[in-house]
């Protein structure tokens, strides 16, 4: 089966519509090893609001004689410091699944990276932890809005080892009123005994004349040959792409839990 479409994915129900998931296209789902597929709605949830502020779900292949999928939200974002309406996919390390969030967050509308933990024995609740709050700085110098998901080094998540890199489409502090053009980032995890991770703007767009360099990255990064990530930006002019090459070692994660391919199944 191909990557199936948003219609496939939305509740036929109008009435129960809040509490499945709208999906959004470019958010592609990945899949475990049992053939389940995990992804993000941007809307939908039981986080309130009409059409909520999104999910995290994942949807179980049929039983053996049987034909129907089964989807279950595994977090429903409630649209203030946990985050709300995910535009991206999702990865996996050891055992947990992280994304990015386009709006909320502690400092309300720059968005988050978060963490989603599997339930412990005997539980059926994930937990949705914020690794980081975008906008925190002044002029959302550390960036703003991340529309795409996470590559990782070859550390995945682990403490003091691991780090996670990505885009945000706004933030930057130059620029476009003082709220800038995006960024490219690193998080990196805490310490042995700590908990906070580190974020690190690693590059920020629109930093040359006429933003030759491009400006705000909807799009995520890439590993090269070298290990170098490359990041898709578009540029305000003529409407052509660039991209800023940075020092990492990212890829796309392993885990227990999920195979990080995206799901062609």
């Amino acid at each position: 089966m191909a990557q199936q479409s948003s219609g496939e994915f939305a509740s036929t129900d109008p009435t129960t519509r809040t509490q499945d998931a709208r999906f959004q296209e470019g958010a592609g789902p990945i899949a475990d090893k049992k053939g389940a597929l995990y992804g993000t709605t941007n809307r939908g949830g039981s986080g309130g609001f009409f059409l909520g502020f999104g999910t995290v779900f994942k949807l179980t292949p049929p039983a053996n004689g049987q034909t129907a999928w089964t989807e279950t939200a595994l977090y429903s974002f409630k649209g203030g410091s946990d985050g709300a309406n995910p535009s991206a996919g999702l990865i996996a390390s050891e055992g947990a699944l992280y994304g990015t969030t386009v709006q909320g967050g502690t400092i309300g509308a720059g968005g988050t990276v978060f963490k989603l933990t599997p339930p412990a024995k005997n539980q059926t609740a994930w937990t949705e932890t914020v690794l980081y709050s975008f906008c925190s700085m002044p002029n959302c110098s550390d960036g703003a809005n991340p529309s795409a998901g996470l590559i990782a080094d070859k550390h995945g998540a682990l403490y003091e080892e691991g780090a996670l890199y990505g885009t945000t489409a706004n933030g930057g502090g130059t620029g476009n009123q003082g709220f800038g053009f995006g960024t490219v980032f690193k998080m990196t995890a805490p310490a042995n005994g700590q908990t906070l991770w580190t974020e690190t703007v690693l590059y920020t767009f629109c930093s040359l004349p006429n933003c030759s360099d491009g400006a705000l990255p909807f799009a995520g990064l890439i590993a090269d040959k070298h290990a170098q990530s490359a990041a898709v930006a578009l540029p305000r002019a003529k409407g052509r792409n660039a991209s800023e090459k940075v020092n990492a070692e990212p890829r796309k994660l392993e885990a227990d839990l999920l195979d990080t391919q995206r799901a062609m199944v």
